[in-house]
């Protein structure tokens, strides 16, 4: 059919994995990009038709299909949380939230309030790069074990492939999991990990090292990881420019 749209696992397919791989080893090398062995651990894993991510727009061409994977992949990794600048929540506050708190507890002022309003969001932001700074950790940690991440979604429901060809998908808590995720784990060797558990405030990390075989994990290692990028790049997180707390801290 002319001018049918091209999936990935489409041009996998009818290129070969050989010349699929060696075009978007070309194309991430003109486009300035370093090609590992870890990228090709999770090119390869694209091949796999459940897992073959679903790119938007008209890509016309196995060529072209090739190469929006290419540059999903990298363009992710270069704005990995230790390299980002983020943005500010994107939504506005709802003033009507202040006079519920004010209802509840008469005694606070209005600045009490504000100071509530900008906590709430500061805790947005960090909300908003949490997950991919779990991923960053992992990615780190994982990859001398022979784990890599599939950074830029190029992989559906799933976060790692190793060079067994085994999979993650990774979770920062235990009922954040959506339902099209967990159709496409049904039934398959995909490995579920959750750092936090939602109700009880537990971590997991032992279970992932068990899974995994390793014993280089743990939540205080996670949290000086958090830090050190957060003090290293504090662009990660976005404060707003009138948040009261910014005066606070002017750092």
């Amino acid at each position: 059919m002319a001018n049918e749209k091209i999936t990935f696992f489409k041009a996998f397919q009818e290129m070969g994995v050989e010349l699929a791989e060696m075009h978007a080893r070309a194309f991430a090398v003109k486009q300035g990009y370093v090609w590992s062995n870890g990228s090709s651990v999770v090119f390869k894993a694209g091949g796999v038709e459940q897992f073959s991510p679903t790119f938007r727009g008209n890509i016309l061409t196995n060529e072209a299909a090739i190469e929006k994977w290419v540059s999903a992949h990298f363009q992710d990794y270069n704005n990995r949380p230790s390299c980002r600048t983020s943005n500010p929540p994107g939504t506005k506050h709802d003033d009507a939230l202040d006079m519920v708190i004010n209802a509840k507890l008469s005694n606070l002022n209005n600045t009490d309030l504000q100071d509530i309003k900008w906590a709430h969001r500061l805790g947005m932001s960090a909300e908003n790069i949490f997950g991919t700074i779990l991923e960053e950790y992992l990615a780190e940690k994982l990859a001398p074990h022979g784990w890599f991440c599939a950074w830029g979604s190029v992989l559906k429901a799933v976060d790692f492939v190793s060079n067994n060809g085994d999979f993650l998908q990774i979770k920062s808590r235990n009922n954040t999991e959506n339902s099209s995720s967990n159709k496409i784990r049904n039934g398959t060797n995909i490995k579920k990990w959750w750092r936090f558990h939602a109700t009880n405030g537990t971590t997991n990390w032992e279970e992932l090292n068990t899974k995994l075989g390793i014993n280089t994990l743990s939540e205080d290692d996670f949290r000086r990881f958090v830090a050190e990028l957060v003090a290293n790049n504090p662009s990660a997180m976005a404060v707003e420019s009138d948040n009261s707390w910014r005066s606070k801290n002017p750092n």
